[in-house]
């Protein structure tokens, strides 16, 4: 048997949606239609105005990506990043609707709004999410190991490493010279040694 999806009632007297633009509230109809039977869809706003607007000419790309804010800032979807993909969740989903033999998610679940869900998708090891996963797990490593050695977290990935006595990539973030890599007192006197920081962060002792 197919599965029912159907707009509850109560879509049309909700006051959130009643602010917005009608052409918003198609497009948070049609994310209802083509997101997954868990109410998530990839933020990507040229493929949703293909499924949700094909024939429509008047309506682009841009409108849909502004319809998506408009739906963000209402709280009625959620946009969340997980491994480097954009991706939103309805998130009255599992008020409106009960679908009796869905179709296992294939985007990952939105830690916030589905923190359980989460936490066994985190350990799991379903091919069909498995890239997002490594790279989100990937993501937090370079995390820590930015923490760990002191460096600012606006400071890309690609720029750090782990402490594994692998050769750092040589870039202009990333100091080695030997003078660089001590700590000093005033009287000129070396300290503990830290390797591979920045000059800026080389602490004076006092």
């Amino acid at each position: 048997m197919p599965r029912k999806r159907m707009t509850h009632p109560g879509f049309f007297e909700s006051e959130n949606l009643a602010d917005l633009d009608i052409a918003a509230m198609i497009t948070y109809q049609g994310i209802w239609v083509f997101g997954d039977d868990r109410g998530r869809i990839q933020e990507d706003a040229e493929f949703i105005k293909f499924k949700v607007w094909p024939r429509r000419k008047s309506v682009t790309a841009t409108d849909v990506a502004d319809h998506i804010e408009a739906l963000v800032d209402g709280e009625q979807l959620c946009r969340y990043k997980i491994g480097g993909g954009d991706f939103l969740h309805t998130i009255a989903w599992h008020e409106h609707q009960k679908i009796s033999h869905p179709t296992p998610s294939k985007l990952p679940p939105c830690p916030v709004h589905q923190p359980l869900e989460y936490k066994v998708w985190w350990k799991d090891d379903d091919t069909a999410t498995d890239r997002w996963r490594k790279r989100e797990k990937a993501g937090q490593r370079a995390k820590s190991a930015q923490e760990e050695i002191g460096i600012d977290s606006g400071t890309s990935p690609e720029n750090v490493w782990s402490n594994s006595g692998a050769t750092p990539p040589q870039c202009s973030s990333v100091q080695v010279r030997s003078d660089q890599a001590e700590i000093r007192s005033d009287s000129g006197e070396s300290g503990t040694e830290i390797k591979f920081v920045r000059p800026s962060q080389i602490r004076q002792i006092p």
